[in-house]
């Protein structure tokens, strides 16, 4: 007869539950409308198909998200969606990635790409070096080039590398 003895021990340090808590969502909540108002008026309208929180580190995860911007007539002016978006709640920075397509009414232009970063203070929307970003304009105009930076307080548009594309000339 043989008899086999085993034992297993778990360590149930702080640094295990820290590392469950930033990886379980304290809420989780299915087909979400975030509704932004400022002084009364809707600013922004946010979609979600699932929005996880996460309060340990302030942080919000969608996934399939929508998104609708107005000015203060309540007119639409920018427009998009993304597979996924992470927002901090605390700066309201966010990482976007995905499908990326973002319209901008005012600007009659799109942007398309599949990452990108959002500097709430600095009003600047980055993606990285490598990755392929392109804007088509709404006049036929399309230029595709690597590491975009728009500098929203100056209405700029950088890419860090070589670009190509066609623009249309106005009349």
């Amino acid at each position: 007869m043989c008899i086999v003895l085993g034992a297993c021990s778990f360590d149930y340090t702080a640094g295990t539950a820290e590392a469950l808590r930033a990886e379980i969502p304290d809420t989780v909540l299915h087909n979400v409308t975030h509704v932004v108002v400022r002084d009364g008026a809707i600013i922004a309208e946010i979609d979600s198909e699932r929005l996880e929180n996460f309060s340990s580190d302030q942080r919000a995860v969608l996934t399939d998200v929508a998104y609708r911007e107005f000015d203060r007539d309540g007119n639409l002016t920018n427009h998009g969606s993304a597979d996924r978006a992470t927002i901090h709640t605390e700066t309201d920075d966010a990482e976007v990635s995905g499908t990326i397509q973002l319209h901008s009414e005012t600007e009659e232009a799109t942007l398309l790409a599949g990452q990108l970063a959002w500097d709430d203070e600095a009003r600047t929307l980055t993606s990285p070096a490598d990755d392929l970003v392109e804007l088509r304009r709404d006049d036929g105009s399309q230029v595709a080039g690597r590491g975009l930076e728009i500098i929203v307080r100056r209405r700029t548009v950088r890419f860090g590398g070589r670009v190509s594309g066609t623009i249309v000339a106005g009349e």
